[in-house]
């Protein structure tokens, strides 16, 4: 018998199905391996969508966590699998489940760039769009403070204005998205949230120190 974990890890989808055959496999397509991981997690840190439908038509557990307290879909969302997000969103997975740093998908979405996953989860979930985590950052404010203010992140800034995002919701140090984009000389977002009625509140400074400490990216398999 091919074991579940590697066959999703490696989108062998004839070597999944002949597993997911097994007698006992509806108790076995929730175990995890030591780092809490379990086959459908595996399947989506891999981006093979494919596989994932096909634990989650046998049963799989959507909202199982690792030892992470990662979540199927926050680790979509992070990694920018819109596949893999697709059809875990088709099969009820929740977008306002929290990471171990109490964050959204969509934060962490829009902390790496991932504007088409924004804009999918903004669209199709009920996800709060300024939902604060533990340091008071919203997902305007990740896209400005941890982004390179390129094209990606505009992008992102961009679907979250459009979806009503506070332009003027500061973080828990009284900082507001604006004066986080003109502290990096992110010109293009400072001029755009400016038109979107942002003001500068707040002093901005170094959060490297929180973002090593707090980074929520999911390894892949």
């Amino acid at each position: 018998m091919k074991d579940m974990t590697m066959c999703a890890q490696h989108g062998d989808l004839e070597g999944l199905a002949q597993a997911l055959a097994a007698p006992d496999a509806h108790e076995r397509v929730n175990d995890v391996d030591y780092r809490g991981r379990s086959p459908l997690l595996v399947a989506v840190q891999a981006n093979q969508p494919e596989a994932v439908e096909a634990l989650l038509a046998a049963g799989a557990d959507c909202e199982q966590t690792d030892a992470l307290h990662d979540t199927p879909l926050l680790a979509a969302a992070a990694l920018g699998y819109g596949r893999c997000l697709s059809r875990l969103l088709a099969h009820g997975a929740s977008a306002t489940v929290l990471n171990r740093f109490s964050s959204t998908a969509l934060m962490s979405a829009s902390e790496r760039g991932h504007a088409d996953i924004c804009r999918q989860l903004l669209e199709e979930t009920d996800v709060d769009v300024d939902h604060q985590n533990t340091l008071g950052w919203t997902a305007l404010i990740e896209a400005v403070l941890l982004g390179d203010g390129g094209v990606d992140y505009q992008q992102v800034v961009e679907q979250l204005l459009a979806h009503g995002a506070d332009v003027n919701l500061a973080d828990a140090e009284g900082v507001t998205p604006l004066a986080h984009a003109r502290w990096r000389q992110f010109d293009a977002l400072s001029a755009r949230l400016e038109a979107a009625g942002g003001h500068e509140q707040g002093v901005a400074h170094d959060v490297s120190d929180h973002v090593q400490t707090r980074t929520s990216a999911p390894r892949r398999a």
